[in-house]
């Protein structure tokens, strides 16, 4: 497929999904190609053109997440797993996403969290009308509540189980993890002297 971004300039990072595109440009907007995943245009993840002084941005399957210049977040799209339940987030300098779930660092080195089943929804039951696919997610539990020192974020996606994964960066080279598959943990918390990571389908890679 072939998207026409001819008109973009001036771009400093680019996110791609698989029929679309968005780049974030040198003076804070946000700039799209492509076609969006949501089916009512009004919940279009690609609705982003009137988004201003945008600091960094993340993209899921078919939802926008970005941070303002207040660190706080400004989202689009689907809001199928409650995802874009961002109101309390606040500065954050980095974010990452799933197909259920946005994650923020904040500039204290906690974890702010947005998904249905993040620890208060968890407390709460689904609400109505909550698909099939969110109660799988329920049997992998996402909590940060207690993650401090992290200094990046990472996310593993897989599209087809929604078998996500959340990794952390500690300041002190150490990983912690949460989400489907939380046994990574036993692995992954013998991993000293991190400096980065990839994680995608299911394997996680961590630089030394």
């Amino acid at each position: 497929r072939k998207l026409n971004v001819d008109s973009w300039r001036n771009v400093v990072k680019i996110r791609t999904e698989s029929i679309n595109a968005m780049g974030l440009t040198s003076d804070g907007k946000l700039v799209t190609a492509g076609e969006t995943w949501c089916y009512r245009n009004e919940d279009s993840d690609l609705n982003v053109g009137d988004w201003s002084r945008i600091r960094d941005f993340t993209r899921s399957h078919a939802s926008t997440a970005a941070i303002n210049e207040d660190g706080t977040v400004i989202t689009a799209g689907s809001n199928d797993y409650n995802e874009r339940n961002v109101s309390g987030f606040s500065n954050i300098i980095q974010l990452v996403s799933g197909i259920g779930f946005t994650a923020g660092l904040r500039a204290d080195g906690t974890v702010a969290f947005a998904g249905v089943d993040d620890v208060n929804n968890q407390k709460e039951g689904l609400s109505p009308g909550r698909t099939a696919h969110s109660r799988d997610l329920l049997k992998h539990p996402y909590d940060t509540s207690s993650w401090n020192h992290v200094v990046r974020l990472y996310s593993e996606p897989d599209m087809d189980s929604l078998n996500e994964r959340l990794y952390g960066l500690r300041d002190d080279g150490t990983i912690i993890a949460t989400g489907s598959l939380y046994s990574y943990q036993q692995v992954i918390s013998h991993w000293t002297d991190i400096i980065d990571l990839f994680a995608y389908y299911g394997y996680v890679i961590g630089v030394k």
